[in-house]
């Protein structure tokens, strides 16, 4: 509403009756004090006295509009400030990715990206209602689109250096997500595994890939993290949350005395 429409509002019967019986007093007041300082009856026509009551009637009335005006925009801004607090605050983070190329039946491979990622809130507790994952191979490149798969029981992933990292499809960040919302300083740390079908295993696995993380809550609000920064991994953080299996490689053999 504007203030137009504001002011109108005020011109009821009650407001300008109590308006008008402030007017008289105050005039009233004025005229008493102007005899107490002179010490006698102020010469003052009828016409005077009632347009000073009609000026302090238009003041009372203007000052009242003023006044509803900016108690109602106090009132909207909080009432939005509590709709925003009312609404989850998800805050992503891509904290390991690492890539490797699924082989079928028939011997063909398909690029993949395994991350792993957390999705904290400081909002209101809510679940998530999409999740995604694109690459940009170089920072001039257009982001490809990955395809979510779904976590095989166990997803066996061989690092450079002969290390096999054993994902678990418990951990799939996804449903960790969805099924339950996440509290108000909570947070979900999980597994989501991507192919890449158009985009060749090496150039997945280059250090100048960036993924990012893409993320809508309930309520259809849009979050996303990039792994900018992070390197291939080729060792595994320790997460208690997860289940995570790491089988190292055998040291060679030393050959025998001569």
């Amino acid at each position: 509403m504007d203030a137009v429409g504001q002011f109108a509002q005020l011109w009821t019967v009650p407001n300008l009756l109590f308006g008008l019986t402030l007017s008289l007093v105050w005039s009233l007041l004025q005229g008493a004090a102007m005899r107490a300082f002179s010490g006698k009856r102020p010469k003052r026509g009828l016409w005077y006295w009632l347009s000073v009551t009609g000026l302090a009637f238009v003041a009372f009335v203007c000052l009242l509009t003023l006044v509803s005006i900016l108690s109602r925009q106090q009132i909207s801004l909080m009432a939005h400030q509590a709709r925003e607090d009312a609404r989850p605050q998800f805050h992503l983070a891509v904290e390991q990715v690492t890539s490797g190329a699924l082989t079928d039946e028939r011997g063909r491979q398909t690029s993949f990206a395994v991350l792993i990622a957390t999705i904290a809130n400081t909002g209101e507790p809510s679940a998530i209602s999409g999740i995604g994952l694109s690459a940009k191979l170089t920072p001039d490149a257009e982001p490809t689109a990955g395809t979510a798969q779904t976590l095989p029981k166990e997803l066996r992933v061989p690092l450079r250096d002969g290390t096999v990292i054993t994902f678990s499809a418990e951990d799939a960040l996804n449903v960790r997500a969805q099924v339950e919302p996440i509290p108000k300083g909570g947070m979900r740390r999980g597994v989501m595994l991507y192919t890449f079908p158009n985009i060749p295993p090496a150039a997945l696995n280059a250090i100048t890939t960036v993924y990012e993380l893409a993320v809508t809550d309930i309520w259809g609000n849009s979050y996303s993290a990039s792994s900018k920064g992070l390197t291939p991994m080729t060792e595994l953080k320790q997460y208690p949350q997860l289940h995570l299996g790491i089988t190292k490689p055998e040291p060679p053999v030393s050959g025998g005395r001569r």
